[in-house]
């Protein structure tokens, strides 16, 4: 019973994917109650709302350009491509050929994961011989959004250097390449690019406002629901792939829905280098479309609450 109040998404658990609980509306309480929880902790951690909080609070997603002065954007961009580089030297940047998440690679620089096709490197950063990425690690304005969102900052070693190589899609389709949401509660992601994405690099995808728990999106997560208990209750039906999907806790929506929710159409973010795109990944976003073979640069981070009812910020 206690994965009930802990971050467990997936359907699979016995109490989360409980079928006669959701039937009277298990899963929309807690998604209403992880609301309140992170709002109350948000509240007695951020100390004053500037422009770019309130527009994150507001859209679920706000965009920083020129986010760092020039004098530290050169050498922390030197001192990241040079990590890329060596790791690249110690194995090449492959794309995958196989449906599905892949599970870690560990790599002495830390570990390379393939969604599909899409080729996703963490390096792990050293703050003695990357001082520059050790600082960025630490920059206060992230760790306030982090706050706006999730009531609590990220951890330093929740921070990493990556690097993402787009596969063909008619090989290996990429499943973060779908409009999903993560899991039930507000979670914070950001990607700090060091190079430009332009569209054909896919860039990151996110429907604005969708964060919010309006009337038709919980309508809308309660059939989801109802749906994951009815897939688990008939184990013959479907591919063993949709059932995954269905199960997982990461729902999957179509643009269609998006228009019953009364949200807007998916907005792509290219951006140039040095710009942050920090997002609550309680709404619906993806990887974008992209021209295999392309690769991204980035510095991210996350902050994902294990105990998303927790009242207490920090």
């Amino acid at each position: 019973m206690f994965s009930i109040l802990s971050a467990e998404k997936a359907f699979t658990d016995p109490w989360v994917g409980n079928s006669r609980l959701n039937h009277i509306g298990l899963h929309t309480l807690r998604m209403r109650a992880a609301e309140r929880c992170a709002r109350l902790r948000s509240r007695q951690v951020v100390q004053s709302m500037d422009q770019s909080s309130n527009e994150l609070l507001e859209n679920g997603v706000v965009v920083l350009e020129n986010f760092l002065p020039e004098e530290i954007f050169t050498p922390l961009k030197q001192e990241v491509e040079l990590a890329a580089h060596q790791a690249e030297k110690s194995v090449p940047l492959e794309t995958g050929t196989t449906m599905g998440f892949g599970s870690k690679i560990e790599r002495g620089w830390g570990f390379d994961r393939f969604d599909g096709g899409t080729l996703n490197r963490f390096i792990e950063i050293d703050g003695r011989r990357m001082p520059q990425c050790g600082a960025f690690a630490r920059d206060p304005r992230i760790l306030g959004l982090s706050r706006v969102i999730t009531g609590m900052p990220y951890r330093e070693n929740q921070v990493w250097l990556y690097q993402t190589k787009n596969g063909d899609e008619r090989v290996a389709p990429d499943l973060q390449k779908v409009l999903h949401r993560d899991t039930f509660f507000s979670s914070m992601k950001f990607w700090y690019y060091i190079t430009p994405v332009e569209e054909k690099d896919g860039p990151f995808v996110y429907v604005p406002g969708s964060h919010k728990l309006t009337r038709e999106r919980l309508s809308w997560e309660q059939e989801k629901a109802l749906a994951a208990c009815a897939t688990i209750a008939n184990p013959g039906a479907g591919s063993a792939h949709d059932r995954a999907l269905a199960i997982g806790g990461s729902f999957r929506i179509s643009e269609k829905a998006l228009g019953l929710m009364k949200l807007p159409r998916p907005r792509l973010y290219p951006v140039a280098g040095n710009t942050l795109v920090i997002a609550d990944t309680l709404g619906f976003h993806r990887r974008g479309d992209a021209v295999p073979g392309t690769v991204r640069l980035a510095l991210y981070g996350n902050k994902r609450p294990m105990l998303p009812f927790s009242l207490l910020g920090h």
